[in-house]
């Protein structure tokens, strides 16, 4: 008789992981077949397919391919013209929403988070810190926000700002497939957005990215940047100086069957989620993530906060889990990106106490697609041993 204990003893629990199902590498190998065959591997019609598929997913007007979430949110920078402007950019986000900006000659200026429970920025902090660059003189273009681990940031009172002051407000939206906010999908809620569908994320093209905007001149340079500046992809006639974003069709081919499974997971995600809670409700030493009322978070990362009393830190925490086969990966940010060697000369006079104070109490419990709910069991039962 099979002892169902020992078996759960030696679980490995990745701390995220890409779902493909054999009815979806078949498909995906049929389709990159077809391609192959075609002689047509990038740029083509399977790149205008998932480009117009996404489009329809979000309800916005254009959607443009590139081989990058790095490269999409460069290619807005180039498009927007934010060189030898200020861009307000999260302190907590990975580093490649502020290279875009140094890429195409702007200058940034750190956010600090306002809401704890979410790490997201907020008006109030973003008011702070464009207050300062107007003190030293400096023109701040844009605002670019990022939806950390897939829970919306308040958008509402960013675009009213935004307006008021004539900046360009952008949605780094790797982390937001699906998310929506007062009811309307991540990635519509400003002029521009980029999404990224790296391996880890929620829904994935093997690399690459996307650009999502309402804007029809916007949309136009861009697709011009992406492809090294030309006009269309059977022209030499240069419009800008551009770069190769471009996306390949196979990669397009995975991302169009990803896309058909997106809202399913989000779903499950989110049972997944309601399932942590449950188990970890009496947890004292753990806060939860939350879901604030104007929210529809897809759990992309499960970030919890280890508090501030607990006599064990969230690295130690993070080891014990892995030595019972619960890999909790990298923090969703850490250090906060004034804290870098290289942006730490970007740091403001104001300092970033939220970030300083919470990021380094934050973990990312196990979450991803294929995940079961004997899975969540399990890593429920280690944190509570690990705790104890």
């Amino acid at each position: 008789m099979v002892d169902h204990k020992s078996q759960i003893a030696y679980m490995k629990i990745p701390p995220a992981k890409p779902c493909f199902s054999n009815d979806d590498i078949k498909a995906i190998t049929d389709h990159i077949g077809t391609i192959l065959g075609s002689g047509w591997l990038t740029s083509g019609p399977v790149v205008r397919e998932f480009e117009r598929k996404f489009a329809e997913y979000l309800g916005v007007k254009h959607v443009i391919a590139t081989n990058s979430g790095t490269s999409a949110l460069a290619c807005v920078m180039r498009g927007l013209g934010v060189k030898g402007t200020t861009v307000l950019v999260p302190d907590c986000t990975f580093a490649a929403t502020a290279h875009a900006v140094l890429w195409t000659g702007g200058s940034v200026r750190f956010v600090d988070i306002e809401d704890s429970a979410t790490f997201n920025v907020g008006v109030a902090t973003v008011e702070r810190d464009f207050k300062e660059a107007r003190s030293r003189n400096e023109v701040v273009s844009a605002v670019m926000v990022v939806h950390i681990g897939g829970h919306p940031v308040d958008m509402s009172p960013l675009q009213d700002f935004c307006r008021d002051h004539n900046l360009f407000l952008v949605e780094d939206a790797a982390h937001a497939h699906g998310a929506e906010y007062k009811g309307r999908k991540c990635g519509t809620l400003s002029d521009a957005a980029c999404f990224s569908f790296y391996p880890t994320k929620l829904m994935t093209t093997g690399e690459g990215g996307v650009i999502a905007t309402n804007d029809e001149e916007l949309a136009e340079r861009c697709r011009s940047i992406v492809n090294q500046g030309r006009r269309t992809l059977y022209t030499s006639d240069i419009a800008v100086d551009g770069f190769n974003f471009r996306m390949s069709d196979v990669n397009a081919a995975i991302g169009i069957v990803q896309l058909g499974h997106l809202d399913e997971w989000i779903r499950w995600r989110r049972k997944l989620a309601e399932e942590y809670g449950r188990l970890l409700s009496d947890v004292s030493q753990i806060e939860l993530p939350c879901e604030r009322p104007y929210a529809k978070h897809n759990y992309y990362k499960y970030v919890s906060l280890v508090r501030s009393d607990s006599p064990l830190s969230s690295d130690e925490i993070k080891k014990r889990l892995a030595e019972r086969g619960v890999s909790c990966g990298m923090r969703v940010f850490w250090p906060p990106l004034h804290r870098t060697a290289f942006y730490s000369r970007y740091a403001g006079v104001n300092g970033y106490p939220i970030a300083e104070q919470f990021l380094p109490r934050q973990f990312c419990l196990p979450m991803y697609s294929a995940m079961t709910r004997t899975e969540v069991h399990y890593v429920t039962e280690q944190l509570r041993s690990v705790l104890q």
